[in-house]
Formats: structure tokens, sequence, C-alpha cells
């Protein structure tokens, strides 16, 4: 069986996030005896790989999809990608909502919403989770109990302080629905205008529907998973 790519950025550039749920794909992908690659490229980086590749999934914010040397034939997967590279792809995946969605497409990102499974292993507290909005990060902070720098902390060791903790400053990314998924009151603030715009987004939303965030159930890694193993068994011609 062709392998899958899985590409992700820089940390430093696209943030730690992309990387995290990667990782946790790709363990979700070999448990079902996929063979999976990572590789962390920058955008137009020319891709020399051990194995033929079946999947191509880019999880690298709003660029294109890089070139793979010797190799012109796999099914492109974009994530959450608003670029080019949205067009280009066979399939999309909005695993994080955004504020240009329906309400329909926001439902559905949220179902989709990557989580991992250290997380997923207990039941969901999405019921008790609030948002406080901040205008500053300081602000956020001043009212939070957990407010640790991205990067910090290994994935596992962050998911369980922030699970000990109850009001997790955070902005708006992959982190604040692993805390909404776990009940958590988020002080959210933001980091950029455009990310203030998507935090307003969500409050309004969910001031005019509180049964929204029941989307967020916790399966959107089986979800994309298995969307992944089924694109495979059809490139091998299974039902």
């Amino acid at each position: 069986m062709k392998a899958t790519l899985l590409i992700t950025g820089d940390s430093k550039d696209f943030g730690h996030g992309h990387q995290v749920r990667m990782h946790n794909l790709a363990l979700e992908l070999k448990r079902r005896q996929l063979t999976t690659l990572h590789s962390v490229a920058q955008p137009g980086e020319v891709l020399r790989l051990p194995l033929e590749v079946g999947v191509v999934v880019l999880d690298r914010r709003d660029t294109d999809f890089n070139t793979i040397a010797g190799q012109t034939t796999a099914v492109s997967v974009a994530i959450d990608n608003r670029g080019a590279a949205r067009a280009q792809a066979d399939i999309v995946i909005d695993a994080l909502p955004h504020m240009s969605m329906t309400a329909g497409e926001y439902e559905k990102a949220l179902r989709h919403v990557i989580l991992p499974r250290q997380l997923t292993a207990m039941p969901s507290e999405v019921a008790k989770a609030r948002i406080t909005l901040c205008r500053t990060k300081a602000e956020a902070e001043a009212n939070a109990d957990f407010k640790a720098s991205s990067g910090v902390l290994s994935p596992a060791d962050y998911l369980t302080q922030m699970q000990l903790s109850s009001r997790p400053a955070l902005y708006f990314g992959q982190a604040l629905f692993e805390a909404l998924y776990a009940g958590k009151h988020v002080q959210l603030y933001p980091i950029s205008d455009y990310h203030m715009q998507l935090a307003e987004d969500l409050v309004r939303r969910l001031n005019e529907n509180n049964a929204l965030l029941q989307a967020l159930d916790g399966l959107g890694l089986t979800r994309v998973a298995d969307l992944l193993q089924g694109v495979h068994r059809k490139n091998q011609g299974k039902p």
C-alpha cells in the first residue's frame, strides 16, 4: 500500500497546533496499519521521499502543495486551507471553524476538529464550557490559572496541565477547542486583528445558538482517519 504523506510547516512560522494534530492523525493511521510519512517543509520546497505516496495531506495554513520529486499522481487533501491549495485539492477538510462559514459549515467543522485520544478518552465536558472574550493577552492571563506558552510543554504534558486547570488563557486555534471539549472557562484573547475577528464571530454564534458546541463531539480524529482510509481502499480497488 502506498504511504500517506502529512505536510506541516515550521512551528515558528505556522504555530504548533498543525504539527500536534498531524502527529495525532499519524498515530491513528498507524494504528490502522496505514504507512505514514510526516514532512516539515517550507512552501515551494521539493520533497524527496523514500516511499511512493498515495495520499498527500497538507496542514500548513493557506500555502500551496509541495512538489514531490519523481511522482505526479496522488490524492491531495487540504486541511483548513484558504489559499490556492483549497482549489487545487481533491478533498478539502475544515477541521477548525472559520468566520466565513455558514451555520451548517461551522457545525461540520466542529465535528471534524482533530482532538487527541488522551483527551477524548475522557467523557465530553463541553456542556460546561464558557468563554470570556478579552481584548489583550495580559487581561486574559490576569484571570487565568493556566497560561503555558505554545511549545513550552510536550503535547502530553500540556494536555495534562490544561485538564487540571479551570480558566486557561488561549487564543483562537487548536488548543481553544481542546479546552472547550474539556469544559473549561476559556479566557480568550487575540494575537492579531484576524484572531480577534475569529473570536468575536465564535462568541456571537454561541450567543445565538447555545447548543452549537454540541457538535464538538470528540470524533473528529476518527472521521478524518475514516476518510483517508477510505481513499486508500478506493485506490486499491476495494469496496
